[in-house]
């Protein structure tokens, strides 16, 4: 993982230099509102990984967010993708008596803090950043995985180019082998990215879902805002479901050239039977943009269904 909010409210769970299976504790990357993630080193291998810890007090008493953590993990181990966070290892400390699992350390900022900086991202980055993550996307969707929380807090840059798309604590997976638990009856995800359907039944969602906030991520890339404005999320929520479509990027951003502005709203078409249908679609569609796409998609994919990541 990469960043997080730093929240320093309370004592931190584990000491800098400390050991904790196996690892030494280098430093503290962040701090939310479950737990903590540091970066730590394994020393035999010379490598750094990032630790996810849970608070103890949500360990023992929050099943939802447990659930949750341990699909993240299950997930991490059985599909890997150079654009998705490989988690190593998983389990529970009973010294610490809390949850924990070990992933791959993400260099790089947010795709957030990329906007935040530059406002708007050129049209030809944006392109290769979105296939990418279609790619990424695509071979989840091959192991019934949707992600569910597609925006550009989830999404980091890396120095030498690469994209990872991380936190798969709320995906919901429908066709790995074991226990997986999937929730329904709330609209998991962040408001402005979600589709109209996540909105009306969060558990009746599929692929076309994640087309659907990933088109909005790449709206937002070349125009600098988001496809709806409101004052508060209610108006936001109303203008998702209407029926009126999102407005035409070249409306806000007129250098955006028209095959990628229809790209786009293909992607975001409100009624999901209309909408592009699968990743494979979309890839298919931004290879025939006049831009280099080499070394966007990756030629290495390992799907390991009896990996430990948890029972």
């Amino acid at each position: 993982m990469s960043e997080y909010g730093m929240n320093c409210a309370r004592q931190n769970l584990l000491e800098i230099g400390a050991e904790f299976c196996g690892y030494r504790v280098v430093r503290l990357l962040g701090k939310g509102a479950i737990g903590e993630v540091y970066l730590v080193k394994q020393e035999n291998l010379d490598s750094f990984f990032a630790l996810k810890v849970l608070y103890p007090e949500i360990s023992a008493t929050d099943s939802e967010t447990v659930k949750r953590f341990s699909r993240e993990a299950k997930i991490g181990t059985r599909v890997r993708h150079r654009s998705l966070v490989t988690v190593h290892v998983c389990g529970y400390d009973e010294e610490l008596r809390a949850n924990y699992m070990v992933m791959d350390y993400v260099p790089g900022g947010s795709l957030r803090v990329a906007l935040g900086s530059a406002g708007r991202i050129a049209v030809d980055r944006a392109v290769r950043i979105i296939t990418q993550l279609s790619d990424a996307l695509s071979l989840l969707q091959r192991y019934g995985v949707v992600h569910r929380d597609i925006k550009p807090e989830n999404i980091i840059l890396q120095p030498d180019g690469t994209v990872k798309l991380v936190d798969l604590g709320v995906a919901k997976a429908m066709k790995i082998e074991d226990s997986l638990v999937t929730l329904s009856g709330a609209a998991f995800g962040t408001p402005i990215y979600i589709s109209p359907e996540q909105i009306t039944d969060a558990s009746d969602v599929d692929t076309r879902s994640d087309i659907y906030s990933l088109g909005v991520v790449f709206f937002e890339m070349v125009t600098g805002r988001c496809p709806f404005i409101g004052s508060n999320i209610a108006q936001v929520l109303q203008q998702i479901m209407d029926d009126e479509p999102i407005p035409d990027v070249r409306d806000i951003s007129p250098d955006v050239p028209s095959d990628v502005a229809v790209l786009i709203r293909r992607m975001c078409i409100k009624d999901r039977s209309r909408r592009l249908q699968n990743f494979e679609s979309v890839l298919a569609e931004l290879e025939k943009l006049p831009y280099d796409l080499r070394g966007c998609r990756s030629p290495g994919v390992v799907y390991n269904p009896r990996s430990n990541g948890g029972k």
